[in-house]
């Protein structure tokens, strides 16, 4: 029997797929990683080191998010924040908070192996990702500092405008490649 020869992914997932696309960009940020961070929001010692270690202020409303430092932090609930950033800062961060937080009661996951990170550009982004939302994401509902989860084509994701016409995908690794072709598919009426 031949042993199968594993599917390598590759580090850039939108070169790997050889996509020709005309009027919108789709690109991997394989630099930021995802710490999906949950505790009591109330508890003032965890809230006050969570604030230092990140430099960012945890206490939002739903759905939006809060940037600063190359830093994004991203209200998924009551007691969970996703926050990107760059990598190389994850292992740091996890030992900083290991070390002020001992006997706490919280968590702080790496996600960065099973999320992609991809900012789709072009004018008709919004309109592109709509066909497959249910979120109305005209500017007038969806803008900078808001967030949300939900499922584009029956895949998982949370997104995010960074600017008007780009919008920031979080989405498995492994749904990753079907929601890129759903998106050159979808893209096709607006060439």
């Amino acid at each position: 029997m031949i042993p199968k020869e594993k599917d390598k992914m590759s580090n850039n997932i939108t070169h790997s797929l050889g996509i020709d696309m005309v009027g919108y960009s789709i690109e991997e940020k394989s630099t930021l990683g995802q710490l999906n961070i949950r505790f009591d929001v109330s508890d003032v010692f965890v809230s006050s080191v969570m604030e230092d270690v990140f430099g960012l202020d945890f206490e939002m409303l739903p759905n939006t998010l809060i940037k600063g430092d190359g830093k994004f932090a991203l209200w998924l609930g009551p007691d969970e924040r996703l926050v990107i950033l760059p990598k190389d800062l994850i292992r740091i961060v996890e030992m900083n908070l290991e070390r002020r937080l001992q006997g706490r009661h919280y968590s702080a996951v790496d996600l960065s192996s099973g999320l992609v990170i991809l900012d789709i550009r072009g004018r008709d982004v919004r309109n592109i990702i709509s066909k497959g939302c249910s979120i109305d994401l005209h500017q007038k509902y969806f803008n900078i500092g808001q967030c949300f989860q939900t499922l584009i084509d029956k895949i998982n994701v949370v997104c995010f405008p960074l600017e008007n016409d780009c919008i920031r995908v979080i989405v498995r690794r492994s749904y990753s490649k079907a929601l890129i072709r759903w998106l050159e598919d979808a893209s096709l009426e607006f060439v």
